[in-house]
């Protein structure tokens, strides 16, 4: 399908998701609860490490220290209460907002496809307007909302955990400041093809998705014309073609994964490397807990930048999707009455039957050319007259225009 194909050689637009944003905005205090809850929870992940290093340093060392065991069974406690509570609060949040947006996709789409003439329908399969109101506009829902989750937790939780760490020890805590930004080149790089194959998997399935349909709709056919071996070979075709650009899809998703993780365990090691030599370096300050604490936020810090990056790289192959979804929402009429009939006699959904005159006159179709596609007219020139009350017999062989002419008549084009 051509729609399908300037889909997949378009560039990545602001300006779609501006619109896909305004669509989550009517879910506005859920989103705020839901950035609560998401500092809140970056905030707590970011006190158990602390916690450990007081552990360490008073319990476990050559004179270990119990005097504050009571008050530190009692804070952890309270942490895993608190933990446990932000949880169920951001998940039941998150939950919320994607019924929301999927049913305002969903209901603003159904609201234009009411407003559409029948070329439209006649251009676009019913698989894949099927495929717009269900896969696409789930994908984007899920995207949406536990994708804010993942961006404000992780957004915080790095912002906390390197406040924490330049405050312990600021020449140590350096080593962020280079890794992040060659995790963010990184992402950038490899979510540029996960895109490509991504909105490419998107079209096939759409065309799976018709497949399908049409299949079950016109079994009658196929049974009739005996065509059962040639619908499976083409079908058969585009099946493999999607499982292609799926394997591409996953195959690219995860060598990014493995970059990722690659630089987060080579970060893990300098930091053990490094900090071990502190840590036996005579009247050093930086003592075995720091350096515990060291290790456990930079596995903390490394898990929300991965997340971050699976977070742009759903963003990024969910950009076909919403690029379908608002096309379909913003798709104009080609048929539209004049602001004085609509003031007169209003529009679809808010018609104003008390102003409508009683049918009774003559019809007149006068030099009538129409064709459904370019260059394949099925009327040329066509005039009639019909007179009020009168009966009349439409004859032809098929695709002569018989129906052409009555879906003119009836202003369905």
């Amino acid at each position: 399908m051509q729609e399908d194909d300037d889909y997949k050689k378009s560039k990545i637009k602001i300006g779609t998701w501006k619109k896909i944003f305004k669509v989550v905005a009517h879910s506005r205090s859920h989103i705020i609860k839901l950035l609560i809850f998401s500092i809140l929870l970056a905030g707590v992940d970011s006190l158990t490490p602390l916690l450990n290093r007081f552990a360490i340093e008073h319990f476990l060392n050559d004179n270990p220290d119990f005097s504050y065991i009571s008050t530190y069974i009692i804070l952890y406690s309270i942490l895993i209460v608190f933990f446990g509570i932000i949880v169920f609060s951001f998940i039941k949040e998150a939950g919320t907002i994607e019924a929301l947006t999927s049913y305002h996709l969903r209901k603003q789409a159904f609201d234009n496809l009411q407003r559409l003439p029948f070329s439209y329908y006649d251009k676009n399969s019913h698989g894949w307007l099927m495929a717009r109101m269900t896969s696409d506009s789930r994908k984007l829902s899920n995207i949406l909302s536990w994708g804010l989750l993942d961006i404000i937790w992780t957004l915080f939780s790095i912002i906390i955990i390197l406040i924490i760490l330049f405050i312990t020890y600021w020449k140590l805590a350096l080593v962020f400041l280079v890794v992040i930004p060659i995790m963010g080149v990184v992402s950038f790089a490899i979510n540029k093809r996960i895109l490509k194959h991504n909105r490419a998997a998107r079209s096939l399935n759409s065309q799976v998705t018709a497949g399908w349909n049409e299949s079950f709709s016109g079994a009658k056919t196929t049974k009739t014309l005996n065509i059962e071996n040639k619908n499976l070979l083409e079908f058969g075709e585009v099946v493999f073609n999607l499982k292609k650009s799926s394997i591409r899809a996953a195959t690219v998703s995860n060598f990014f994964v493995s970059i990722m993780l690659f630089i987060s365990y080579a970060t893990v090691c300098f930091l053990l490397v490094a900090g071990g030599v502190l840590v036996v370096t005579p009247d050093s300050l930086f003592k075995i807990g720091t350096l515990y604490m060291f290790i456990q936020y930079t596995q903390a810090i490394c898990d929300p930048m991965m997340q971050l990056s699976r977070v742009a790289a759903n963003l990024q192959s969910a950009q076909a999707s919403a690029e379908r979804i608002v096309g379909l929402i913003e798709t104009k009429p080609t048929l539209e009455d004049s602001k004085e009939v609509i003031e007169k006699y209003g529009d679809l959904f808010s018609p104003k039957q008390e102003n409508y005159e009683e049918i009774n006159g003559d019809i007149e179709v006068r030099d009538v050319s129409f064709s459904y596609k370019e260059g394949e007219n099925i009327l040329e020139h066509f005039n009639l007259k019909i007179k009020a009350g009168q009966s009349i017999a439409l004859v032809g062989h098929t695709g002569s225009g018989k129906s052409t002419l009555v879906n003119l008549i009836s202003r369905f084009y």
